[in-house]
């Protein structure tokens, strides 16, 4: 007979009271201030660096760059400066674009705006709802069903707009998703999971 039934008992518990023991949220965020800030550096060292290498490989002196108001994009942003810097190239080839949707609140637009002045780099506001709009109806759809196509199409829009912006002007597109997002299947696929 090629197949061998095993009967299982129940399991003995060898340990009483909860499973449970303390652990750290953040295990590899050290906890001394002065550590934690020379990792930070170091982190954003090892992203400028690697954007650079590519910037430098292309010939390119161009990226375009989609900006919330959020901590991705906002940390994204901080390593093409510091790219930009590394290569002695100036900011105005660093593109910003805000992308604002229908649910895009004030805040964050203005959290864009005032991180790219401060860092003198180029912001450009593109509403991209009529373009979602379009693609709800072509789908049949209107805007009164909010649901994760409501939501995709947004986040699909703002990466096609990227991505020819990029074309237009012979940049490359420097996505603003992370590692988490991806761990979590918190983004959209053809969005920002194009990162």
């Amino acid at each position: 007979d090629p197949v061998r039934r095993i009967e299982l008992g129940e399991m003995p518990r060898t340990v009483e009271g909860p499973l449970r023991r303390p652990h750290d949220p953040h295990p590899f965020v050290p906890s001394a201030a002065d550590d934690r800030a020379l990792r930070c550096a170091e982190i954003l060292a090892i992203q400028s660096t690697g954007l650079a290498t590519r910037l430098e490989a292309l010939r390119c002196r161009t990226v375009v760059l989609g900006l919330s108001g959020g901590l991705d994009s906002a940390l994204a942003l901080l390593v093409c400066v510091e790219a930009f810097d590394r290569l002695e190239l100036p900011r105005d080839g660093i593109r910003c674009y805000s992308l604002p949707g229908f649910g895009t609140t004030k805040r964050t637009k203005s959290n864009a705006e005032e991180l790219c002045a401060a860092l003198g780099v180029p912001l450009e506001t593109v509403d991209i709802s009529d373009l979602a709009r379009l693609n709800l109806a072509e789908l049949g759809r209107d805007e009164s069903v909010k649901d994760v196509t409501y939501e995709n199409a947004q986040a699909r829009g703002r990466t096609y707009f990227l991505m020819n912006k990029a074309n237009q002007l012979g940049a490359l597109v420097v996505g603003t998703g992370d590692l988490s997002e991806l761990a979590l299947g918190w983004c959209t696929y053809n969005g920002d999971h194009m990162s």
